[in-house]
């Protein structure tokens, strides 16, 4: 009987520190989400501004180019910023036990 009340407490810990750790990568996904918000609004306004000098004629079309790269790229990571937080809700929810997908 104690053998098996030691092993519950062992998979009782177990299962709180894997919710604590899928919770705080939760966390840490949310922070890389709007870090890569945050540089997609500037990388946007980058191409603004190097539009407006290309029409002006002061700047050139490599310019123009090189801030949509920047543009594409900032969208890149916040898709792929996206995808980990959903992610990380998800693993946090089968930590839990929660959210098992149905079957039809």
């Amino acid at each position: 009987m104690l053998r098996l009340a030691q092993e519950y407490e062992a998979l009782r810990l177990e299962v709180q520190y894997e919710v604590r750790q899928r919770y705080l990568q939760i966390a840490e996904a949310a922070k890389r989400l709007q870090t890569a918000q945050d540089g997609l609004a500037a990388a946007k306004e980058s191409l603004r501004m190097a539009q407006a000098r290309y029409e002006a004629q002061v700047g050139t079309n490599t310019d123009v180019l090189d801030a949509q790269a920047a543009r594409t790229e900032a969208e890149t990571r916040v898709i792929q910023a996206l995808a980990d937080h959903r992610l990380a809700v998800v693993r946090l929810l089968a930590a839990m036990g929660e959210g098992r997908p149905s079957t039809p």
